[in-house]
């Protein structure tokens, strides 16, 4: 499992003040809590994990697509510059977008900002 980045942690930390102050005001167990902070950082990290691995596993046409994808080119601009079809930059994003189960092109341009990987 790979390790949060240094912007996730701070976020991490960030909740942890926060949640701090809730259980302070509203007397909440800190056990709880903690172990609530614990289960969030694993499934954190599973994610980030997963996300990094399916990023691996996509071919180099698939990469740069999804760059140019990330900086606001349109499948006929993406199709025009990689030399391919339209119909082949639509497939090549519709199946990143269900290996990383997201909705939308900007779901998916999001979710590879969050794994660093852009």
């Amino acid at each position: 499992m790979d390790p949060p980045d240094r912007a996730g942690l701070e976020r991490l930390l960030a909740v942890r003040r926060a949640a701090l102050e809730v259980v302070r005001a509203c007397r909440v167990d800190e056990a709880e809590l903690y172990q609530a902070l614990l289960d969030f950082l694993r499934a954190y990290c599973q994610e980030q994990g997963k996300g990094r691995r399916v990023w691996l596993r996509l071919s180099p046409r698939q990469r740069e697509i999804a760059r140019l994808a990330a900086v606001g080119a349109n499948d006929a601009r993406i199709a025009a510059q990689l030399n391919l079809s339209t119909t082949a930059v639509r497939y090549h994003l519709n199946r990143m977008q269900r290996l990383f189960g997201v909705r939308s092109r900007d779901e998916l341009v999001s979710c590879l900002h969050e794994l660093h990987v852009l």
